[in-house]
């Protein structure tokens, strides 16, 4: 069983950026499963960076949407998006120096914040980018 279902309270209902959350969903789990059979080191430091990398291109694609439509809480957004790719970027640094991650406690982490993101902050850009026609 994946860590992370997509279900429909997840979507925001712009077809481009469901699509980007499924992916970082799926980074996720991957990383999850990983962790649950011991992959090899190696290989959890692909998924590790692929996760980090994809964040950081769907973060940048977030902010630009909501810049070019003037996203009346961008900063509060962009502060967020910052304040989770400090800690990621920290778990990875840990990480690649050899230096124990909890995994559950790693897995526990990204579940909650992707979870919480969209339902919480995501969903409410999305209300104000559907009234100004995005789809």
């Amino acid at each position: 069983m994946a860590l992370v279902e997509w279900h429909s309270g997840l979507s925001v209902n712009i077809k481009v950026i469901d699509e980007q959350h499924l992916i970082l969903i799926n980074l996720i789990n991957q990383l999850d499963e990983g962790l649950r059979v011991g992959t090899n080191q190696q290989t959890l430091k692909t998924v590790l960076g692929a996760l980090l990398d994809y964040t950081h291109t769907h973060f940048a694609f977030e902010e630009a949407l909501l810049q070019r439509y003037h996203y009346p809480e961008f900063p509060a957004h962009k502060a967020e998006h910052d304040a989770l790719a400090e800690k990621v970027m920290f778990m990875e640094e840990m990480f690649k120096q050899g230096q124990s991650i909890e995994p559950d406690l790693l897995m526990r982490f990204l579940k909650l914040w992707i979870e919480g993101h969209i339902i919480e902050v995501d969903k409410h850009y999305a209300e104000y980018l559907i009234s100004q026609g995005v789809q």
